[in-house]
């Protein structure tokens, strides 16, 4: 089966917005790209030929995941022990390998406001990881 059939399921689980999104500058900044994002876009996006960034809170003011980017040498090493603590409450979450560390997902079974979500969430982040 090719990847695009899988693409709509992606970007169900991945994307929390998609009127719009970012699109990854050579100097590495991000620009916001005001127009919506395509099927087309997460392709090109998994395939390596562009770096695109998605909002994850969407136009009613919730989402349907969390993620904490740690950006460093020792980030997945210190996701694993966020982790740890999420797990001690109860508290699911996944860690993958990113380019420069890693992230730290957390899915929720339906929408939640992101205020909520906010509150919960960020004091497990540490001050040097983007939430």
């Amino acid at each position: 089966m090719a990847i695009t059939s899988y693409l709509p399921n992606y970007i169900d689980l991945f994307v929390g917005r998609r009127d719009d999104y970012a699109l990854q500058l050579k100097s590495g900044r991000y620009r916001r790209a005001g127009k919506p994002l395509t099927t087309s876009d997460v392709y090109d996006h998994l395939a390596g030929r562009r770096t695109y960034g998605t909002y994850i809170i969407d136009a009613n003011g919730h989402c349907r995941f969390a993620v904490i980017d740690a950006d460093s040498e020792d980030g997945l090493d210190r996701l694993w022990l966020i982790q740890d603590q999420l797990l001690t409450q109860e508290i699911a979450s996944y860690v993958e390998r990113s380019r420069r560390g890693g992230h730290l997902w957390i899915f929720f079974s339906r929408p939640a406001p992101a205020s909520w979500v906010r509150a919960w969430l960020l004091p497990y982040c540490p001050s040097d990881m983007e939430f």
